[in-house]
């Protein structure tokens, strides 16, 4: 039955004479527990919103069920309509969280867990715009301090690397700043590599290095006769 209370049910028999007997059962019926859904696990990424969603869970009476989510593991996070059957959690830690759904239809009371994966996100690797024309015999420097993380706390290795133009030597190849001395005119190509302990970004920029002017100069006045 799907409502709870107490049941009586009658059973009546008649002979082919018509005489007739009645016999009665008494069934109390209690309440059906009602079923936690807290949904499929799932992941996102970092920065991003994480939907619980308990609108799957159910109750056999049809009762009227309230909702409670709470956070039972995983980094600081701030769980919105937490007494809806769908909340929301806006991510801003990478980790593995498991929250909890709780089901009551005022009688009963049942739970359900979900796991949610936060990914990291890539950082961005940023080498500066393409220098314009310099001169020769010239110190250029590698500028990569606009690169970043969108994930609080990572921190970022540098590395730069020639791919094109002639061999030259990067000076501080690991820092968010290198530079390299120009002694061949030519059309340069560098590399900058990030990474966030996780995942790697990259970015070239170019460096175009022009024939420097010669200088003209003469001997010391002189005086014929």
């Amino acid at each position: 039955t799907a409502f709870t209370g107490d049941y009586i049910f009658e059973l009546r028999v008649t002979d082919p004479s018509g005489d007739t007997a009645v016999d009665t059962i008494r069934i109390a019926a209690g309440n059906a527990p009602p079923q936690a859904n807290a949904g499929m696990d799932t992941s996102v990424p970092n920065n991003d919103t994480a939907t619980l969603n308990g609108s799957a869970s159910s109750d056999l009476n049809g009762d009227t069920l309230s909702y409670q989510w709470t956070k039972l593991s995983g980094p600081a996070a701030t769980i919105n309509n937490g007494a809806a059957a769908v909340a929301s959690v806006f991510m801003t830690n990478k980790g593995v969280y498991v929250f909890q759904l709780r089901v009551n239809d005022a009688a009963d009371t049942s739970f359900d867990t979900v796991q949610v994966t936060v990914l990291n996100t890539k950082p961005v690797a940023n080498a500066g715009i393409d220098s314009p024309a310099r001169p020769n015999n010239d110190t250029t420097d590698l500028v990569g301090a606009a690169s970043a993380d969108p994930d609080s706390g990572d921190a970022l290795s540098y590395s730069w690397s020639q791919l094109a133009g002639p061999g030259v030597s990067i000076a501080n190849p690991t820092n968010a700043t290198a530079s390299a001395y120009m002694t061949l005119k030519a059309t340069y190509v560098f590399q900058l590599i990030v990474n966030d302990g996780v995942d790697t970004a990259l970015d070239t920029v170019q460096v175009t290095v022009v024939n420097t002017k010669p200088v003209a100069t003469t001997d010391q006045d002189t005086t014929r006769t």
